[in-house]
């Protein structure tokens, strides 16, 4: 249950002042939905916007589950644009996959799933 906590989503809110709350400031796994879709619903799973300038990502899936990761764990090794580096929090992923103890394939099944990313801006 999310209701109230730190990691509840499912309405808009600034990232950036929820995530410091999250168990070990990670992230966490959602759970969309009990069965896999045969084909990628029209409503997205989720949507990353920026007030400020106006990239919006859409994520639609197949999958069930969700796992949200906020960048917690990134060093000032890697460097970015303008030879600036990446530090803590500085990424978010938002990966579709089905729940990890259920993602046994087993000898001559097949498992197909489908995730799309949609990029815009609305400025």
């Amino acid at each position: 249950m999310v209701d109230g906590q730190a990691n509840d989503f499912r309405s808009m809110q600034r990232m950036g002042e929820r995530i410091p709350l999250l168990y070990r400031r990670h992230g966490d796994l959602y759970r969309l939905r009990e069965r896999a879709l045969e084909v990628i619903a029209d409503a997205p799973v989720a949507i990353v916007e920026s007030p400020r300038n106006g990239l919006r990502m859409e994520v639609r899936t197949t999958d069930t589950h969700l796992q949200l990761y906020a960048g917690f764990g990134m060093d000032e090794a890697g460097v970015g644009k303008d030879g600036r580096p990446y530090g803590k929090f500085a990424g978010v992923c938002l990966e579709c996959q089905g729940y990890p103890a259920d993602a046994v394939v087993r000898p001559g099944a097949t498992q197909r799933q489908a995730t799309a990313y949609t990029f815009r801006c609305t400025q």
